[in-house]
């Protein structure tokens, strides 16, 4: 059984909606942080094996330990 789920981020992680993307309405706090992103992916790792990050291509750098706490939980980041 496969769910796909989306997830809009800034510095936060919030669900989107389908209505989200057919309205444009998106929420962001104007910054730019993947960190929160693989966190929230650790987090829900029993349920998350793979997650698409689409970007404009600024993102930060994580945090080593967080990408270890993903490699260590199986969950695959393309």
């Amino acid at each position: 059984d496969t769910d796909v789920c989306f997830w809009q981020w800034s510095t936060e992680v919030h669900p989107a909606p389908h209505a989200w993307w057919t309205e444009g309405a998106f929420r962001s706090t104007w910054g730019t942080d993947i960190e929160c992103v693989l966190e929230h992916a650790a987090a829900h790792a029993t349920r998350t094996r793979r997650i698409v990050v689409l970007t404009d291509g600024d993102y930060g750098r994580p945090r080593p330990a967080t990408v270890s706490r993903l490699r260590n939980a199986g969950v695959t980041v393309h």
